[in-house]
């Protein structure tokens, strides 16, 4: 069965090993706290001349993390995406395959890329311990079906269920101040198709 979560995140591009300032100093962050690291291994499915991609939207298998399994993320608005996932399976979940048969308009979905991430976390909480937001130094590496690769390091500034949306923006100023830069594509699956 498929559930839909609500994701409010931002990308920035990261030179490799960079580190950032301690979080704490962001307003109403109390506290930062390392969240592990995590290996992503993810297949990225599309038609194959990109109908999804060209509408914003990305179908992947992924395993690794805390929430391996499909998804299928629709964008919302600039920052926001509904990410709807489904079990892990071998093929492309029914319920998910029906909900995009209007943009592939009946072609395959197939294999179009596979991204590695080395995850680090870090958890940023209030004085009561509440979870705010989830800061994710990623190192990526991308591999296409005919073999062409690409990595590259990127961070995510997730926002936690719950959290106040104007965090977002103290973060996007925070992470500025450290050096970082916001990301140029929306997603990973874009930077790597590029």
């Amino acid at each position: 069965m498929a559930r839909t979560v609500r994701e409010t995140e931002r990308k920035y591009d990261a030179a490799d090993g960079v580190r950032l300032p301690d979080p704490a100093a962001v307003a109403g962050v109390a506290a930062a706290q390392p969240g592990g690291v995590t290996a992503l291994d993810a297949l990225y499915y599309d038609t194959e001349d990109r109908r999804l991609a060209a509408d914003g939207l990305t179908l992947r298998r992924r395993t690794g993390g805390p929430d391996p399994g499909w998804h299928l993320k629709l964008p919302v608005r600039p920052d926001v995406r509904d990410e709807i996932r489904a079990p892990l399976a071998d093929a492309v979940p029914p319920e998910l395959a029906a909900l995009v048969r209007s943009r592939v308009r009946g072609a395959a979905l197939v294999p179009v890329m596979r991204l590695r991430t080395r995850r680090e976390v870090t958890l940023l909480t209030d004085v009561t311990g509440t979870p705010l937001a989830e800061l994710a130094y990623d190192e990526v590496r991308a591999e296409r079906p005919d073999g062409t690769r690409a990595s590259w390091c990127e961070v995510e500034a997730e926002l936690s269920p719950g959290a106040a949306p104007e965090l977002l923006d103290a973060l996007d100023a925070w992470l500025r101040a450290g050096g970082l830069t916001p990301g140029a594509y929306p997603s990973k699956l874009a930077r790597a198709l590029a």
